[in-house]
């Protein structure tokens, strides 16, 4: 695959998945599988405890390779454990006082936040509303949102869904690309190499040890992710309140 094949997917990309023929190209679904099987594990880990709670309805994801790699190139980001949600879950509860009695809960439990806190759940009713937030317990760091149904429900509505989400995110991409002469395509193109080179060494560091799973993913990046960095907030009365001792 030459450097122009790979310029013009990028710059006419229409959705994530076109980012496929980079990833079967340079063999990332191979490089990303020993990180990917720890994720699988800390995944169960996780979910069984989050169950525990408030018997709060929990799904989970394990973000996919191409939906990865148009995060670390869209937020300029080489290192693997900076995609703050590369481990998803979401607990729904009844109502929005449970949200935050949830998040007392797990920090009194011994769940700590990291990186990112984003609650939007006393924003106005036609904007995304949730409680989302970076934590970690045992070496395994992982994003958590917490809302209620119908808050869930909002979020599925056509102005909020996730898919009109990420083709805004890639109408933005685009517009860079094109047109920005910092982080245009040529600054993209020597990113995505960067990223190449340190999924195939986080590969051969990773399928040489048992990991934990924050061990795993600093094996794909330069710098080891720091837990006692919280970057990027938003936060309510409520949640400053909560979380006023790690910030």
């Amino acid at each position: 695959m030459d450097k122009e094949e790979i310029k013009q997917t990028l710059l006419q990309l229409e959705s994530i998945e076109d980012l496929n023929f980079i990833i079967e190209a340079f063999r990332m679904n191979h490089s990303l599988k020993p990180v990917r099987d720890s994720a699988i594990i800390a995944q169960a880990f996780i979910g069984e405890i989050l169950k525990d709670f408030s018997q709060t309805n929990v799904v989970s994801r394990i973000k996919s390779p191409e939906s990865m790699l148009f995060s670390m190139l869209c937020s300029r980001k080489r290192d693997l454990n900076q995609v703050n949600d590369f481990l998803g879950f979401r607990s729904l509860v009844p109502t929005i006082d449970n949200c935050y009695e949830l998040l007392e809960e797990l920090l009194s439990d011994g769940f700590s936040p990291y990186w990112r806190v984003f609650d939007s759940l006393d924003r106005d009713p036609t904007l995304y509303r949730s409680l989302d937030i970076n934590l970690h317990i045992e070496n395994v760091p992982f994003q958590l949102q917490i809302r209620t149904p119908t808050l869930e429900q909002a979020c599925q509505k056509e102005e909020l869904a996730h898919e009109k989400y990420k083709k805004k995110r890639i109408e933005k991409f685009k517009h860079y690309l094109h047109n920005d002469k910092e982080w245009g395509i040529e600054f993209r193109l020597a990113l995505l190499k960067c990223i190449q080179l340190q999924f195939e060494q986080g590969h051969a560091l990773a399928e040489k040890a048992s990991f934990s799973f924050k061990d795993a993913l600093d094996a794909y990046s330069e710098k080891p992710l720091n837990y006692h960095l919280i970057r990027h907030l938003q936060l309510s009365d409520r949640s400053s309140e909560i979380l006023g001792e790690y910030l």
